[in-house]
């Protein structure tokens, strides 16, 4: 028989899945899950993180907890998967101005028990790249706003964010590489304007 992962620990028990009596956390983020297309499982999830593992809430329901031990695999950038008893969740880490890299790798470690406890406030970006990184959203204000601007400014700055991700590159160079986008993306931007101001003066 299939067993429900929301299901209240006094029919279920203490496994996998269930959530114990107490729950103690070190910090939370946010996460969002995928179990597939029939999974009961899925959706945006607060995530506690504890000694115990890692405990999932989401409304009402009763948190579902990851117990340390579990298979857990790293998949890359910000996502790590958990097998349960019946489901194989996805889980895909957002913590804005954070390494969320480094910590989908160490929550995945740490949930396979090869890991020690991840604090999320430990992986918090430096205020520097931080920075450099937002430059870009400076385009749709530039513009007073614009479906095109909105999309290019939201859009370099997430890849601002995934640059400064990149821990195995020196700082210097993510700065670099950072800024370059948003020189880039500004003198564009300004070309584009002046031209748009050249034509309204022909036109009159």
């Amino acid at each position: 028989m299939s067993m429900n992962p929301f299901e209240s620990p006094r029919s279920t028990g203490e496994t996998a899945g269930s959530p114990p009596a107490r729950f103690d956390s070190v910090g939370t983020v946010n996460v969002t899950v995928k179990s597939g297309a029939r999974g009961p499982i899925k959706g945006q999830f607060k995530c506690a993180i504890g000694p115990a593992g890692l405990s999932l809430t989401q409304g009402k329901k009763a948190p579902l907890v990851i117990p340390v031990g579990s298979s857990a695999h790293y998949l890359g950038k910000n996502k790590f998967s958990v097998r349960l008893a019946d489901s194989l969740l996805e889980i895909t880490v957002v913590k804005f101005g954070s390494y969320v890299h480094r910590l989908a790798r160490d929550l995945a470690a740490f949930v396979g028990g090869s890991g020690t406890l991840p604090t999320p406030q430990n992986y918090g970006l430096p205020w520097y790249l931080y920075v450099v990184s937002a430059l870009p959203i400076g385009i749709p204000i530039l513009t007073m706003g614009g479906a095109i601007p909105g999309a290019i400014g939201f859009g370099l700055a997430s890849a601002c964010f995934g640059i400064a991700q990149k821990e195995e590159w020196p700082i210097a160079g993510r700065i670099l590489a950072s800024l370059a986008l948003s020189m880039v993306a500004y003198v564009a931007t300004f070309m584009l304007l002046a031209a748009i101001a050249g034509r309204g003066a022909v036109g009159h």
